[in-house]
């Protein structure tokens, strides 16, 4: 949240000193206080920032609804980079999105390992699941793509599947959730993954 704050243009004024101080200040309470554009709010915020950084900063935050969620956030080990990637681009939809697939944190740049602690600890993902299934799918093909391939064969995605999730027969099952999901266009002459 500090960094966040710190480093948006949105909140001028603000630097990482002034959002440790807000954070120092309000602790549990930042939420809430931003939350109500008071003058009550606005008198206690005066004691570290200027009029004119606490007009930045409730228009900010006003901006960067989900900003809210930082702490939950944090206490799901979610990094930073991830973190500043979803206030700057996605609304709190995608916090709760989050919530019911934690997978979903994959396409932001987590990797599928990181991802797959998080789930089993956390969230307490079946090994099994569908969702868990169809990301390591994803990070498969995706490694053939970085090797600049656009297209691959099983031969090559099955080892990568199998030392992601570590099992024979759950690469196959990735294989059946990512065709339910449409992940994947498979050229049935040429035995191809697109």
């Amino acid at each position: 949240l500090i960094t966040f704050i710190a480093k948006e243009r949105d909140f001028k004024g603000i630097g990482e000193s002034k959002a440790r101080a807000l954070w120092q200040l309000l602790g549990e309470r930042f939420h809430s206080t931003l939350m109500s554009n008071t003058e009550v709010s606005r008198k206690r915020l005066r004691e570290v920032l200027s009029d004119e950084s606490i007009e930045a900063l409730f228009n900010g935050y006003e901006k960067y609804k989900n900003l809210s969620h930082c702490n939950w956030m944090s206490a799901h080990k979610i990094p930073s980079s991830i973190q500043q990637r979803l206030l700057r681009f996605h609304d709190e939809k995608v916090i709760e999105a989050i919530k019911n697939n934690s997978y979903l944190l994959v396409g932001f740049g987590m990797g599928f390992n990181e991802v797959d602690t998080l789930s089993q600890t956390q969230f307490e993902v079946d090994l099994k699941d569908p969702r868990r299934l169809s990301a390591a799918l994803e990070c498969a093909i995706r490694l053939e793509v970085e090797r600049g391939h656009t297209y691959t064969i099983q031969a090559k995605l099955r080892p990568l599947l199998i030392k992601l999730l570590g099992d024979s027969s759950l690469a196959t099952q990735a294989f059946q959730a990512g065709h339910s999901k449409a992940q994947y266009i498979l050229n049935p002459d040429t035995g191809t993954y697109h």
